[in-house]
């Protein structure tokens, strides 16, 4: 099953941090292999550009996955010290904070969308058939909508006035 926000039991023995930095160290060392990827793509033969595209698809997917871990443990790391926190400065940061996991989170689901779209091996995973489809890639779209919209305001409203 899915653990969700229970960091603390699937973090294993790593600190969150450090779970979070990892995650986030993977994504950043596939960037170079993106762009290369990209780069032959548009020099190559109409035939083998499409391959090193898909390549690149593939990529990019797993790039996009390894920052939304790193992201989605800094986002519970921050929301649970948000409830612990209690001076004004500290709580705003927090926030400010949250609103920038979400924001990066809502441009990464776009994207992984696109992806997923034009790939449907971008989201197989063997042993669960489909660990997620565009379908619900739309619906954390949504999702980060409200979190800006709905709950992000009613956080600000209840640590900031």
């Amino acid at each position: 099953g899915m653990p969700y926000d229970d960091l603390d039991r699937w973090r294993g023995p790593y600190p969150a941090n450090v779970l979070a930095d990892q995650f986030a160290a993977a994504a950043a060392q596939l960037a170079a292999p993106v762009a290369r990827l990209d780069r032959l793509a548009r020099n190559a033969e109409a035939n083998f550009a499409s391959n090193l595209n898909q390549d690149r698809d593939m990529v990019l997917a797993l790039q996009l996955t390894l920052a939304s871990a790193a992201d989605q443990v800094r986002f519970i790391v921050q929301r649970n010290r948000l409830r612990q926190t209690g001076d004004a400065a500290g709580k705003r940061s927090i926030i400010d904070q949250l609103e920038r996991l979400i924001r990066a989170e809502l441009q990464r689901a776009r994207q992984m969308h696109d992806l997923a779209c034009r790939d449907s091996r971008i989201g197989y995973e063997a042993a669960n058939h489909y660990f997620y489809v565009p379908a619900d890639l739309v619906e954390k779209v949504i999702n980060c909508h409200w979190l800006l919209g709905t709950w992000l305001p009613a956080q600000r409203r209840k640590h900031l006035t």
